[in-house]
């Protein structure tokens, strides 16, 4: 029953910030959080190209790597 009553009311007992992206974050965080997520997404629509990836988010490909880097990102081709 508890399971009818989710799918009929699923902002009964949660706040409606919890469920939204970076709730309870700062905004730095947040900042660095959704450019990490973004970044990976764009990464995975290239098939892991970033020369593809930097394209299609308009920057240079060393500026890709600079910024990946400045985030502690690692770029798909890099050994760790």
């Amino acid at each position: 029953m508890d399971d009818l009553a989710f799918i009929l009311n699923p902002h009964a007992g949660s706040s409606r910030d919890a469920m939204e992206p970076g709730a309870g974050l700062g905004l730095s965080q947040a900042t660095h959080d959704f450019q990490v997520q973004h970044i990976e997404r764009t990464i995975r629509r290239a098939r892991d190209n970033m020369t593809e990836a930097a394209r299609m988010l308009g920057l240079h490909r060393s500026n890709l790597y600079r910024k990946m880097r400045q985030l502690g990102m690692h770029a798909p081709d890099e050994e760790e």
